[in-house]
């Protein structure tokens, strides 16, 4: 992807690693727990629920999904179908929610995954054309530099800019910011098959 590239009105940015570390620990977490095996993700139906979650339903039906991740053979652990991956440039349809198009992005070899994926939330947040950009690192390797980035960004370049973002995270937001938050566990909850009465 360049500066040429076209975007669409909402863009879900997510590095593969916050599905890879997070979302499997959580999932071994909870069925331990539970003393069950959860289900494996539906990256169809994951997809819908971050994206309703991450407000796309006040922006429009245009949906990208770019997944981030560093090497070409990366799989998708928790998924149904790990080589989800590989669905570049593919399509598919969610009734009452939108269309949404993959893109899948790797290293190459050229860079490392933390700089690509700040490098595409900088494109993605430069361009006209997105109106909302969901966006989902890992915070075992991210830690706290999205969100210090997105706080730059809205000093820097002002408000208009960062509140197109909405961060997703593991843990509620300690105080309100610019930019939008958002718990991405719940999502998560809800297609490993984790019921209200499982967590009571």
């Amino acid at each position: 992807m360049n500066t040429e590239t076209k975007f669409l009105t909402n863009v879900l940015l997510i590095d593969v690693a916050a599905l890879n570390n997070e979302a499997a620990s959580m999932r071994r977490a909870m069925s331990w727990g539970l003393k069950r095996e959860l289900h494996l993700m539906d990256m169809t139906k994951w997809l819908a629920c971050l994206a309703l979650d991450g407000d796309v339903l006040r922006y429009g039906p245009d949906i990208q999904v770019i997944l981030v991740y560093d090497n070409p053979d990366t799989q998708i652990s928790v998924a149904e179908n790990p080589d989800f991956i590989k669905c570049d440039g593919l399509s598919f349809f969610i009734p009452e929610v939108g269309e949404f198009t993959i893109s899948c992005v790797h290293t190459a070899g050229m860079t490392d995954t933390k700089s690509l994926f700040f490098d595409l939330m900088h494109l993605t947040l430069d361009s006209d054309q997105v109106k909302n950009l969901i966006i989902l690192p890992s915070e075992q390797v991210y830690g706290q530099t999205v969100k210090e980035e997105l706080d730059h960004i809205a000093k820097e370049q002002g408000n208009q800019i960062a509140e197109k973002a909405c961060l997703f995270g593991i843990y509620p937001a300690e105080k309100q910011e610019v930019y939008r938050q958002r718990i991405v566990t719940m999502s998560w909850a809800h297609v490993f098959g984790i019921t209200p009465d499982d967590v009571q």
